[in-house]
């Protein structure tokens, strides 16, 4: 009996056909529900194939077929990668990322020739290293992507991922945001992302090493102090996702703190202009989207002033996964974990996106 395919496992197939290798245990990390039911309907009807070590799942060639058929003509991976396959490695690093940008609603399958892009879109690297012109060439990022107004570029950290050519990719950013934005004034970034929020965390700790001259190719935690522009963390699962999905919001630290703490709230705060307010004479700092640095300074500088509390703001996932290890409770710094009822009053019930969200009956084959 032929299966029925519908838009969530048409869009599944075009998740494997173009990023070609997606990882497979870790795909139940990022909260998708129609995303496991097609790919084991998939799977079990052979549009899928499991590598032998289950690291990963890819279309198989009667899943390339209907890709075909319907308008995606994707070219099939006929050669099977390594274990220690670094082309293997850097796909799905960059699927991880991918798949917390699709389940915060972006668009992963923009083409690149159409410009301005249309917000929130992300865009992986290996888009930019085919045709005439690469100019990802000596970069290491994972993807450029542009949502809530800001252009950022995507990395993944990692034991074998551990390094970037900061100059140049700082450059290419640049040269991106202005490409896809039309404009030479977008706010940039960059987004430090890994399996979880310690690992990401441990590698910008570390001590760098001493070094008789300057090197372009500088270790993450290099990087991450040299960085002229926010830098934010990313867990690559569901927390990460709803942490995109808020940064693609319009003055989301502002919505947050005005919501969360209602009429009690002043906006202003004269002495410290990273904060995000006060409330009852304490600092607000918003810390949802991880840029770690910023909310550094702010506590630094509420240390300095002599201000009784700084109340931190964040996710659940983030709160429990790095942030009490980083600021312990010590009466100074009091932790304010979202509720999802906040989160969805504040943001909407339709904040994450699932695959296809078809309605049921609407098919495609």
């Amino acid at each position: 009996m032929t299966m029925t395919l519908d838009l969530r496992d048409i869009e599944f197939l075009r998740l494997t056909g173009k990023y070609r290798w997606l990882p497979y245990k870790k795909l139940g990390q990022f909260g998708f529900t129609h995303m496991q039911g097609s790919m084991e309907d998939l799977l079990h009807n052979g549009y899928l194939k499991v590598s032998q070590d289950a690291r990963y799942v890819k279309t198989s060639a009667k899943g390339y077929a209907v890709l075909d058929q319907h308008g995606y003509p994707y070219s099939m991976t006929v050669k099977r990668p390594g274990a220690q396959n670094n082309t293997l490695r850097r796909r799905l690093e960059t699927s991880e990322i991918m798949l917390a940008c699709l389940r915060a609603g972006m668009n992963v399958f923009r083409d690149i020739n159409v410009h301005p892009c249309e917000q929130p879109v992300f865009y992986p690297s290996f888009d930019f290293r085919t045709g005439e012109t690469n100019i990802m060439a000596n970069a290491t990022s994972a993807g450029f992507g542009h949502w809530g107004g800001v252009a950022y570029m995507l990395h993944y950290v990692s034991q074998q991922s551990d390094s970037l050519y900061y100059t140049n990719e700082k450059g290419i950013l640049s040269k991106l945001a202005y490409q896809f934005t039309n404009r030479s004034d977008t706010p940039a970034a960059m987004i430090f992302a890994g399996s979880d929020y310690p690992s990401v965390y441990r590698h910008v700790q570390k001590t760098p090493p001493k070094r008789k001259r300057e090197t372009a190719y500088l270790l993450f935690t290099e990087a991450y102090r040299k960085a002229d522009i926010p830098v934010h963390l990313l867990s690559c699962d569901e927390t990460g996702a709803v942490q995109l999905a808020i940064m693609r919001q319009p003055g989301y630290r502002t919505v947050i703190a005005k919501n969360g703490f209602a009429e009690d709230w002043v906006p202003q705060d004269a002495d410290i202009l990273e904060a995000d307010g006060q409330v009852n004479g304490y600092t607000i700092a918003v810390a949802v989207d991880m840029d770690i640095k910023r909310i550094e300074r702010i506590v630094a500088d509420a240390r300095i002033l002599g201000r009784n509390k700084v109340l931190l703001v964040s996710l659940q996932g983030q709160c429990d996964g790095l942030l009490t290890q980083v600021y312990p409770k010590d009466g100074f710094i009091q932790h304010m974990p979202l509720k999802p009822e906040f989160i969805q009053r504040v943001f909407g019930k339709n904040l994450l996106y699932d695959v296809g969200d078809a309605k049921a009956g609407e098919r495609h084959a």
